[in-house]
């Protein structure tokens, strides 16, 4: 059975699913997302969540009942790892197939690595994702029970926020920018 494809399942990828839907389109549509929770929303991660202001339910985007009301098929866990466009098809991680009429790559963006020494230590943290803030949220308690300082690479609005979070829970913070 082939249909539209959406790749990310992330704000992009679900307005897109939505707004498909929404415009007429009857063809089945697939929402894969690579992590294994469902759509959520990510703003919170680098303040409420870190801080524990808000839980997981508050960070829902939309239910997968309701992706399902909505005749949208949501699938999590999955990554992609090659898309033929001749054939039409996706190659997932496990080496299935799967087909598809029209694709949407809706795969968000990644931080960038940084290009230094020691940056592949495990108390180096990037945030992009939930399991990402709870790694960070976590070092955060482990810092404040030691007394560590924090050091937070990027002095944009995510940064400022962790940055802002760690300083809430009392911890010494250097913004690097």
């Amino acid at each position: 059975m082939t249909g539209i494809v959406v790749i990310g399942a992330g704000q992009a990828g679900v307005q897109a699913a939505e707004a498909l839907r929404a415009g007429g389109c009857s063809e089945p549509i697939t929402l894969l997302g690579d992590e294994p929770l469902g759509p959520y929303h990510r703003p919170p991660l680098s303040k409420a969540w870190l801080a524990g202001d808000v839980d997981a339910a508050q960070l829902v985007m939309r239910a997968p009942e309701l992706l399902a009301k909505k005749g949208i098929t949501l699938r999590t866990g999955v990554r992609v790892q090659a898309i033929d466009r001749g054939a039409r098809t996706l190659t997932l991680a496990d080496g299935s197939t799967l087909p598809y009429s029209g694709l949407v790559l809706a795969t968000g963006s990644r931080p960038r690595a940084l290009p230094l020494p020691g940056a592949d230590a495990p108390n180096v943290l990037p945030l992009r994702t939930r399991a990402d803030a709870d790694g960070i949220a976590a070092g955060l308690r482990r810092y404040a029970e030691q007394g560590l300082p924090v050091v937070v690479v990027g002095g944009g609005f995510i940064g400022l926020e962790v940055a802002a979070t760690a300083r809430k829970k009392g911890l010494a913070v250097t913004v690097v920018e």
